[in-house]
């Protein structure tokens, strides 16, 4: 499975570093990861070789604020200005994969970018994968919470605060936990127009799943306390055209690191072949 690191510049001139795991075969298929809040692509290695064993491949930025790439941790200056990373990821992506279809595959945060992204700006892309997109969260914040973040940025304070994940949630692997807990790369940082911005963009995503046009796999744990999955069920319901939707019994935030991640993830690359 070779890999190998890639680069790229934002318009704001911050530095992504990511990776791109490329099949012995040529590539059926080219997947663009887009990771979670607090963690890093490298955290999906396994999930590269499962792909790689189909001869799909992946390619994957840490976000702004995250693992390798530069920026403040946990800081964006919007929502939006994500938006503009992913389009430029996808451009890597297309350069480096310029003959197999593209897909968009985002866990948590990531899971709720790709879709916020295909519905707001146009995207040639044979299909989409979130995976417990937060378009709601376990625990949402309060009015006031949300006043403070709100009175905070207007006062130009992005300064980071905890961002309240509770990582005992993630898997119910401990050894997914422990190593999440010992990687130098996590961190639990979010400021307020990160956080601000996901509670919108959720909101926003929910209100306008009716206009989604691309076939969209949703992954979700039923017993996930961390983003919502009626939150995603209920995305589900209002989409029109090809959507399908798993929701995995008694499995935590992060259902490719499960002990039953082998079904999971053999559920993604049947929907890839599927759709390729």
């Amino acid at each position: 499975m070779p890999v190998s690191e890639c680069k790229c510049l934002t318009d704001d001139r911050v530095p992504l570093t990511g990776a791109v795991w490329t099949p012995e075969q040529p590539a059926r298929a080219a997947v663009l990861l887009v990771h979670g809040i607090g963690e890093h692509v490298q955290r999906y290695s396994h999930v590269a070789k499962a792909l790689n064993a189909q001869a799909f491949a992946l390619i994957g930025f840490d976000q702004r604020g995250h693992g390798r790439s530069g920026g403040r941790r946990g800081y964006t200056p919007s929502f939006e200005t994500l938006l503009d990373d992913v389009g430029l990821m996808l451009q890597q992506a297309r350069e480096t994969f310029p003959e197999p279809p593209i897909f968009l595959y985002g866990h948590s945060m990531g899971g709720l970018l790709v879709l916020y992204y295909v519905l707001k700006r146009e995207a040639d892309l044979a299909g989409v994968i979130s995976s417990a997109p937060a378009l709601g969260l376990g625990n949402p914040p309060s009015q006031w919470q949300l006043f403070l973040l709100r009175l905070l940025m207007a006062l130009k304070l992005n300064i980071p605060m905890p961002n309240g994940l509770d990582d005992s949630l993630l898997s119910r692997d401990n050894s997914v936990i422990k190593q999440y807990r010992d990687d130098p790369w996590t961190h639990a940082n979010i400021t307020p127009p990160l956080a601000l911005g996901m509670v919108a963009a959720g909101n926003w995503c929910t209100a306008h799943a009716g206009q989604l046009e691309l076939p969209v796999l949703l992954l979700h744990g039923s017993a996930d306390r961390i983003t919502a999955p009626a939150a995603t069920e209920a995305f589900s319901k209002e989409v029109p055209g090809d959507c399908m939707l798993w929701l995995f019994p008694d499995l935590f935030h992060e259902p490719h690191n499960e002990p039953e991640q082998q079904t999971v993830i053999s559920v993604m690359t049947d929907w890839i072949a599927h759709h390729c």
